[in-house]
């Protein structure tokens, strides 16, 4: 009997291996390394200090992470699962980024760390840079497009349907007893700080600046690190924790209705709908050019593409999870995304052509995590189709920059959608036919699954000739004794990627 268990676990493995789920795509939102303050207040000490590139500028160390970042992409999507090539290769990577230095300058330094280069990728010149391995440097292209149009990535576009909303957010009940509960404590922030129009939404900025300045061994200034009243707070522990809090609502999150609008739900779909969406039109695109190969004319970028990255903000990732559906800025945590924080979006299909979205996390201080479970209403397995389906209330109708320009306008909250809009839909790519085998990856097709049948063919001849064994050995046991039982519940085998 144990002979039969065991083989029908290695049976079990070997077939789940032989039918194993195949990666199709991926894409990637990294917030840009480490920088320089990106803006100062008035009374600043620091406000003439010499920061090196300037003000908002990539240091050395946002550099470096994100070399790191490429190389932790690198091991999963290359070493682990062989799905990008080791080599760079124009067809399978495009790099898209903000037109803002630090993050072009993050992804090329993400891309060095991706593809650090190996024999026969760069010119045979003495002068040729090298990287890290010793080997030269590898030029990846980073396109980008101009900043006032990249409703992708950059949510504080001016919107002034937007503004109408945070406008109304200064009314709920949870924004003005915050206020009136911070009032001295505002009133001393505007004093020392010299902006007399101050209110809450200025912290984060304010904070921004003076986290930077002691990060790189600048003393703050000593209003900043005295006491606040009797909490047993520093004026910067508070500044901080009311900044989170003024950093939820400006996502939509911890804001009860009010006036008939869903803060959840409004202001996700402007600020991460037209990321998410682009996701999800993305995979679309790529499924695709999967089911129809022959179609070189639609699928000139997405046919032989593998991996599609977009090189960002903080505010980019923490928009794309209130879009999500998640409770926290930082998914499980509080604050914003790291410098070089990384969420990656997978696409999956299994052997009955169900196609099914991963999302993961690289935050730069901590191990790599599923975080699928934590998008609201998809579930454990989140096919593309429940995806889809539960995003389309953050679907940004009829088109972005038509919703960007609405102002004063009524929403329909049984529909969760704008009044007035056309309700049009991303429309639904034809899907062609394949049989199961032209999605398995190469190492498992042809030769490879016939000589995994035929090992599978053989194990069980053995366990028959075993059990027949085992049988002729039971006729001389003494049936007095008891056996000992074995119950099995499950049998679980290793997850697919």
């Amino acid at each position: 009997m144990k002979t039969f268990l065991l083989t029908l676990l290695v049976f079990i493995q070997l077939f789940s291996f032989a039918i194993a789920d195949e990666l199709l795509f991926v894409q990637a939102i990294w917030r840009h390394g480490d920088r320089t303050p990106a803006a100062t207040y008035p009374t600043d000490p620091y406000i003439n200090y010499s920061w090196p590139q300037g003000w908002g500028a990539l240091t050395f160390k946002g550099m470096e992470q994100h070399l790191h970042l490429g190389k932790r992409l690198r091991d999963r999507y290359v070493a682990q699962l062989g799905f990008i090539s080791s080599e760079y290769n124009s067809s399978e990577v495009y790099i898209r980024s903000t037109d803002v230095d630090r993050t072009l300058m993050s992804a090329m330094s993400n891309m060095v760390g991706m593809f650090p280069g190996s024999p026969g990728d760069f010119p045979d010149d003495q002068d040729w840079p090298v990287s890290g391995n010793k080997y030269g440097w590898v030029p990846v292209p980073i396109h980008t497009v101009n900043i006032i149009d990249d409703y992708v990535l950059i949510p504080d576009l001016p919107c002034n349907r937007q503004d109408e909303l945070h406008e109304l957010g200064k009314e709920t009940p949870e924004y003005q007893q915050l206020s009136e509960n911070m009032t001295d404590f505002l009133d001393l922030v505007r004093n020392e700080t010299g902006l007399p129009l101050l209110d809450l939404g200025y912290l984060p900025a304010i904070l921004d600046a003076l986290a930077v300045e002691d990060e790189y061994g600048l003393s703050l200034p000593d209003w900043v690190v005295q006491n606040w009243t009797d909490s047993g707070k520093t004026v910067y522990d508070v500044m901080n924790e009311t900044s989170n809090i003024v950093g939820y609502w400006s996502n939509g999150l911890k804001l009860e209705p009010m006036e008939g609008i869903d803060f959840s739900i409004e202001i996700p779909k402007l600020r991460g709908g037209p990321l998410l969406w682009t996701l999800i039109d993305n995979m679309q695109q790529k499924l695709y050019c999967v089911d129809n190969p022959t179609d070189v004319e639609n699928c000139t970028l997405f046919g032989n593409l593998k991996y599609y990255a977009y090189s960002g903000h903080d505010v980019t990732i923490a928009s794309l999870f209130s879009a999500l559906g998640f409770k926290m800025t930082n998914w499980n945590e509080d604050g914003f995304p790291k410098y070089s924080s990384c969420v990656t979006v997978e696409l999956w299909r299994t052997e009955n052509k169900t196609n099914y979205v991963k999302f993961m996390y690289f935050p730069p201080d901590q191990d790599t995590a599923d975080m699928t479970d934590s998008v609201s209403n998809c579930g454990k397995t989140c096919t593309l189709e429940s995806l889809k389906n539960r995003s389309q209330i953050y679907n940004p109708l009829p088109d972005i920059q038509t919703l960007y320009s609405f102002a004063d306008t009524e929403i329909d909250l049984d529909n969760n959608k704008t009044t007035g809009a056309d309700d049009l839909q991303y429309s639904t790519i034809p899907t062609g036919t394949k049989s199961f085998h032209d999605y398995l990856p190469v190492n498992l097709t042809g030769v490879g699954v016939i000589i995994g049948f035929a090992i599978i063919g053989i194990l069980i001849i053995l366990w028959c000739f075993c059990l027949d064994r085992e049988q002729n050995k039971e006729m001389h046991i003494n049936h007095g004794k008891e056996s000992k039982q074995l119950l099995i519940s499950t049998i679980s085998h290793p997850d697919d990627v």
